[in-house]
């Protein structure tokens, strides 16, 4: 089986944790985490990146310390992280069917937005009353 190139480097993945953690350069510490878990537990860039974020971003890890401890833990997150990803993919792919199916029932139907459309607007008119035909209590027609 013939593995495809990897299309997030490790130039990327190390650009994105600064951008994350607000540095210019990172720990040799975190270079060697980096290695490690590519070396030792065979995580690709993309899966380091996906691991940094959803611990960055969804379950809001606190990365305080992270010039004396590095970015080590990520690496227990990496089911979590695959499922989050996945879960998030599936979910993309659902509104895109539900997307397509909203265009085709839209090609048979002629969609207006409302707001765009003006309205012409006729003030109505009160009836006009012919006073010479009421009668009024206790006068008669003559």
């Amino acid at each position: 089986m013939e593995q495809k190139p990897e299309t997030f480097s490790r130039i990327d993945l190390e650009n994105m944790i600064k951008e994350v953690l607000k540095t210019d350069n990172l720990t040799p510490l975190i270079k060697k985490q980096i290695a490690d878990m590519r070396l030792q537990m065979n995580m690709s860039y993309k899966e380091i990146g996906r691991c940094f974020i959803y611990a960055a971003e969804v379950i809001h890890f606190n990365f305080d310390k992270w010039e004396i401890y590095g970015i080590g833990a990520i690496k227990n997150l990496r089911e979590q992280a695959n499922k989050y990803f996945e879960q998030l993919k599936l979910d993309q792919l659902k509104r895109q069917e539900e997307a397509k199916k909203l265009v085709k029932y839209q090609d048979n139907n002629i969609i207006f937005n409302i707001k765009d459309l003006k309205q012409n607007k006729v003030k109505r008119q009160p009836k006009q009353i012919d006073i010479t035909k009421i009668n009024i209590k206790g006068e008669r027609d003559e």
